[in-house]
């Protein structure tokens, strides 16, 4: 597998190759039909060879006497020269440059998962998982993404920056580990093929029991594999495009207002979850004995039980329970306050 840095210079040192090889050959035809055929190919490739890199050898083809022969040799040496710097040069900057770059790269990487927690992975950066990582990025979510392809890598200039990133396999435990995934709250898996995504599913579920796992579905025979696996949620690209298109067509102003809720980071209020756990001052009390509107103006549209029974614009009876989730709008940072009460 290359890495980014490869893939910088690769291009480089293409044209340096090439460059050296036309030199090559341009002193090494040229010679030969100088000579009118006189002297084999090798003998002038061995002519060429000695005059690029200045050794010193004995002349083989006598251009001490041939004009022609003069001109070529003193371009040869000229050109060829220069050619085998920009070579050398170029391979050395791969060497250390290279090197370096990379190494600090990758510090640089390792540092920031080892301060990360409660953050999301995301598995493979291509036609799905870029956007998602564009998405995680908006709302500011802390986020690891894992790709195994460096090209994939530089194409995304924006993410490359400021994302925090893996180049490596994500069907691989040990990448998964690298990723924190034992300190992650959540992983997306996006890759291209449905046996990855399961096997991912399979492995992280058995490192980290805890994590909320979300499974990009290709072709739908996968879905029941993918569940055994340990996928929490499963979404098919191409199910969620058709249902978004006619969500568009038939109700845009909802989709348009849900889209702002969801993602924007301009907007002031935004739809927030709330898990309720065993020893939380809101367990056990009524909606409106609650009072959530003390910590600011914060709206409950719905609450969740675990077994996914869920009940909309709840009553200021409902009494709250170990276990519901309640699904709000309100501002972040007071939702965040009414999420402190459980710590």
């Amino acid at each position: 597998m290359r890495s980014i840095v490869e893939l910088e210079f690769f291009p480089r040192l293409r044209r340096a190759i090439l460059l050296g090889t036309a030199v090559v050959a341009a002193g090494t035809i040229g010679y030969y039909f100088m000579f009118h055929r006189e002297y084999s190919m090798l003998d002038c490739f061995y002519m060429t060879i000695v005059t690029i890199s200045t050794v010193g050898f004995r002349e083989v083809l006598p251009v001490e006497a041939h004009t022609a022969g003069k001109l070529l040799t003193i371009a040869l040496i000229v050109g060829g020269t220069g050619t085998v710097l920009y070579i050398v040069s170029t391979i050395t900057a791969f060497i250390v440059e290279g090197d370096l770059r990379h190494v600090l790269w990758r510090r640089r990487m390792e540092r920031r998962i080892e301060e990360m927690s409660d953050h999301i992975i995301v598995c493979g950066v291509g036609s799905t998982g870029q956007h998602v990582a564009h998405e995680l990025m908006t709302i500011g979510a802390p986020c690891v993404l894992i790709e195994q392809n460096p090209e994939l890598v530089t194409r995304h200039r924006d993410l490359q920056t400021k994302a925090t990133w893996i180049v490596d396999d994500a069907t691989d435990e040990d990448v998964l580990l690298a990723a924190g995934v034992r300190r992650a709250k959540g992983l997306i898996t996006a890759l291209s093929e449905d046996k990855d995504n399961v096997y991912v599913t399979l492995t992280a579920r058995q490192l980290n029991p805890n994590l909320r796992i979300v499974a990009k579905v290709i072709n739908n025979k996968a879905s029941q594999k993918l569940r055994q696996a340990g996928a929490d949620k499963l979404v098919s690209p191409s199910e969620m495009g058709a249902s978004r298109m006619v969500q568009e067509m038939i109700r845009p102003q909802i989709v348009t207002f849900l889209e702002k809720m969801l993602s924007h980071r301009e907007q002031t209020l935004k739809l927030e979850e709330v898990t309720l756990r065993s020893g939380s001052g809101l367990v056990g009390k009524e909606l409106r004995e609650a009072n959530l509107r003390r910590f600011g103006n914060i709206l409950v549209l719905a609450v969740r039980w675990p077994d996914g029974e869920t009940v909309y614009t709840p009553g200021p009876d409902l009494v709250l329970e170990d276990g519901m989730t309640l699904i709000t709008l309100g501002r972040p940072d007071e939702v965040e306050k009414v999420r402190q009460i459980q710590r």
